[in-house]
């Protein structure tokens, strides 16, 4: 039986799956299909399956409804394409928000890496004289400063991946559908922050190997 003040009898011609049918993102859900004809007045959305042109089956398609009984309007009739490119929109918005923020945050901090590394090289300005002085090459200077850059740069990515790996598992606990972030997608964000701690060290790094021992040494 259907309904709850006037109940119908009804006949169970088939089973299906649970399906997420309104929104992008919806949880799987059990639905009820029944009959167009045994429907309700209200708005009703109807999925043609067809292996021709779907502008050629417009016209049919609106006549067969329309004979179907009276009072019945066809409103819109569109690829399924258009339909699921359109409900994506709020999520393409969505997204390139929260990527213009990301790269934002990246930016930032290449920046302060880059400040902070040159920071650095400037005090020890003497110290880098006296290096060279006692032997070390150019290419030995760049390489550390280089190589320090990069060690404060991997002992904070591994931090955020360990925090992000225990936060992404505690509110998938309590939140159906967010699921741990994948291997690729770990070792994908460590590469960018390594490419961008590289060219955030390198101009400070160059610099510093430029550097005249004789200039270093009477540097205050």
């Amino acid at each position: 039986m259907i309904g709850c003040k006037a109940a119908q009898p009804a006949v169970v011609v088939g089973v299906t799956r649970d399906s997420a049918i309104r929104a992008v993102g919806e949880l799987p859900q059990p639905h009820l299909y029944r009959r167009f004809t045994s429907q309700h007045a209200g708005l009703t959305a109807i999925l043609l399956d067809t292996s021709t042109d779907p502008a050629t089956m417009v016209q049919p398609v609106r006549r067969t409804l329309v004979a179907v009984g009276q009072g019945i309007r066809v409103y819109a009739v569109q690829p399924l394409g258009a339909h699921v490119d359109r409900s994506y929109a709020q999520v393409r918005w969505l997204t390139g928000v929260l990527s213009s923020f990301g790269f934002l945050a990246l930016l930032l901090a290449a920046v302060g890496v880059y400040g902070t590394i040159a920071y650095r090289v400037t005090l020890r300005t003497q110290e880098i004289g006296v290096r060279m002085a006692l032997g070390a090459t150019r290419a030995d200077i760049f390489r550390q400063v280089v190589t320090h850059g990069l060690a404060i740069v991997l002992v904070g990515v591994l931090i955020g991946e360990i925090l992000t790996a225990g936060l992404t598992g505690a509110v998938g606990a309590v939140q159906e559908g967010i699921r741990r972030t994948s291997l690729s997608t770990h070792v994908a964000v460590g590469l960018i922050w390594i490419v961008v701690a590289f060219a955030a060290c390198y101009l400070p790094a160059a610099r510093a190997a430029r550097v005249d021992p004789l200039v270093a040494l009477r540097h205050e």
